[in-house]
């Protein structure tokens, strides 16, 4: 364990450490100190998850990648099937009592460990290999289509292509995907609500909300406005692992407390911090001779980024709102997205201790066989 701890990427612990710390202040300027007890319950338990990758082997993770895909794409399906068996208004979670999972989100990180998993002794070079890769990222992002939940669909669909296209995806496949994927969205405009179509359409032209839909709410930089909503109201009826909405508004009036520079400040801050610790993924990404620990690091970095761009997008009223599928990431985010973040981060985490303590497989094992007997073609 000594030795683990050793080998532990400070500088990533730093920046989520800071980020804890921001985080904090909001709750703690709350006249209410259940608030507060909730963050720090929020963030014990992304914290146990978060240790508890950091001494999970990366091949052991690989092994499991498609299994784990195939348990949540069933979640996932189960969930649509019977919410339309059911004659039931869209619903995109479970309901276990104590917790409400949600599939689709759940299959955002499992659909990047899948697809890392799949890549990790193969190069997107193979027409059968690529098909494949394909075929794990449309099942899900079908399915999550259909719900809808356009913010999931975009985070699966655009992940996953990056996945791929780091993978070795070569140039003319780029552009037959790219050709193809008009093809399939025309199909898939086909199969949409009206209520759907109208929501994309008001996406380009919002001065067309004919139904008043209101998707570009204002928004600040961590916060979503729901301004008819108590407080009180928002405690009681969200609990534990629903906290996120709440801070996102917490926020906004301790963004408003302290007077405009100060608050920009605090927003620059929280930015510097965000690109220190995007910065430090794609480092310890460059760092390891794992193919697989490459591929992973490749779609935690891609969703990382996604998530802060599609907020501020919608934060400058140029996305609407309803497409956010959770906040800014350990800020905005609702319990289970913080959880899933700092996961995230604790796989992160791992990528850097095998690469630093030398666990890891040289890089000539983990390449594709195809590479390999290139390179043995070449010697001889």
């Amino acid at each position: 364990m000594s030795k683990t701890i050793r080998d532990m990427d400070w500088v990533l612990a730093t920046c989520l450490l800071m980020l804890a710390l921001i985080g904090s202040v909001v709750p703690a300027m709350q006249d209410d100190p259940q608030i507060l007890q909730k963050y720090a319950a929020l963030w014990a338990m992304g914290i146990l998850g978060f240790t508890a990758l950091c001494f999970v082997p990366l091949k052991v993770l690989e092994r499991s990648s498609l299994p784990i895909y195939a348990a949540v794409l069933l979640l996932l399906a189960f969930t649509f099937i019977s919410t339309h068996l059911q004659h039931l208004p869209s619903r995109r979670w479970l309901d276990l009592g104590v917790i409400a999972l949600e599939p689709a989100k759940m299959m955002i990180w499992v659909l990047i460990i899948a697809l890392a998993g799949w890549f990790a002794n193969r190069e997107a070079t193979g027409k059968r290999t690529v098909a494949a890769a394909f075929l794990l990222a449309a099942l899900p992002a079908i399915i999550i289509f259909m719900q809808p939940d356009f913010g999931v669909f975009l985070a699966v669909v655009i992940t996953s292509y990056i996945i791929i296209v780091a993978a070795g995806l070569s140039r003319k496949g780029v552009s037959l995907t790219l050709g193809g994927s008009a093809i399939i969205v025309t199909l898939l405009w086909q199969l949409m609500h009206e209520y759907q179509r109208q929501r994309i359409t008001t996406l380009f032209v919002p001065e067309i909300d004919v139904h008043n839909l209101q998707l570009y709410v204002p928004f600040n930089l961590l916060y979503l406005s729901y301004e008819e909503r108590s407080l009180p109201h928002a405690m009681n009826a969200e609990g534990l692992f629903n906290l996120g909405e709440i801070s996102m508004e917490l926020v906004e009036h301790a963004i408003l407390a302290l007077n405009g520079n100060a608050g920009i400040i605090a927003v620059a801050l929280l930015f510097i911090i965000y690109a220190l610790l995007l910065q430090r993924i794609l480092s310890i990404r460059s760092k390891s001779r794992n193919r697989f620990a490459k591929m992973l690091a490749t779609g935690i970095a891609a969703l990382f980024t996604f998530t802060i761009v599609l907020n501020l997008l919608s934060s400058l009223s140029y996305f609407p709102t309803h497409t956010l599928f959770t906040g800014l990431p350990f800020i905005g985010s609702d319990g289970g997205a913080l959880f899933s973040m700092l996961a995230a981060m604790g796989v992160v985490m791992r990528i850097a201790i095998e690469s630093n303590g030398k666990n890891e497989n040289v890089e000539d094992s983990s390449r594709p066989a195809e590479m390999l007997e290139s390179s043995a073609g070449g010697i001889t």
